[in-house]
């Protein structure tokens, strides 16, 4: 299956990795789901731990170095 991952405190590293498919057996007491994904999405968080920033930077906000 399809995830992406990405390394901590590291920028532009998220990247689209392969991993093996859960299995419903794993999960104990017979709970184990399949859930079918229709739509993912992008936020904030997600642009962030891609983009780690210095303090006081942010998207949208523009700061000034000497």
């Amino acid at each position: 299956m399809k995830a992406v991952g990405i390394t901590p405190r590291k920028q532009h590293t998220a990247r689209l990795v392969e991993l093996p498919k859960p299995k419903l057996d794993e999960i104990p007491d017979g709970r184990g789901v399949l859930v079918k994904i229709l739509n993912v999405g992008v936020d904030g968080t997600d642009k962030e731990l891609n983009y780690p920033r210095l303090e006081g930077e942010g998207f949208g906000v523009s700061s000034i170095r000497n």
